[in-house]
């Protein structure tokens, strides 16, 4: 009797480390990237990987008729490009920079963020792409951002998607 447990947990131990040890190991977050894919556009070439360099907002302005406030956030990427995301948000909404998650709209004076995405360089003054859905979560902890980005391309600028983080500080900075 003792044998045979002894040989039952054996193979019950062994089944477990095989099982165990030929889990996919989880993927690692991948933070401070956006990605473009899917771009068509003929006048700039989109599709590629940015890298996060650094991040700031320009504080609340006071918009339609003062019933709403919009933030503007700047995070810029290399190469060359800058992805602006303006949160809307009702004067009673006292955060700057509004965490949760915020749907994109394409008008004017309603809660959620609109934005847009530059590509800079030498050569061109800059190329803009614009959005026509997806969603921007944000989470703060500290002075530290999390911001995450799942946007749709808008046709006349292309389609595709922009995916992707920027996690870091979002300092204030006046007359950028």
């Amino acid at each position: 009797m003792k044998k045979a447990f002894i040989i039952t947990s054996v193979a019950l131990l062994a089944a477990v480390v095989i099982a165990t040890g030929c889990k996919k190991e989880k993927e690692e977050e991948v933070i401070n990237k956006i990605t473009i894919a899917g771009n068509q556009s003929a006048n700039a070439k989109f599709n590629n990987v940015y890298t996060a360099v650094d991040g700031y907002h320009i504080g609340a302005t006071p918009l339609c008729s003062g019933t709403m406030y919009k933030t503007q956030v700047m995070l810029n990427f290399t190469p060359q490009a800058t992805l602006v995301i303006y949160f809307w948000r009702p004067v009673s909404n006292t955060e700057t920079i509004p965490t949760g998650t915020h749907i994109l709209f394409t008008g004017i004076c309603q809660e959620g963020v609109t934005g847009s995405f530059m590509l800079s360089s030498s050569k061109k003054a800059f190329s803009l792409m614009e959005f026509s859905a997806g969603t921007v979560t944000v989470t703060k902890e500290g002075d530290i951002y999390d911001v995450e980005v799942s946007l749709t391309i808008a046709p006349a600028s292309g389609g595709g998607t922009l995916r992707g983080n920027f996690n870091g500080e979002l300092p204030y900075v006046v007359g950028k």
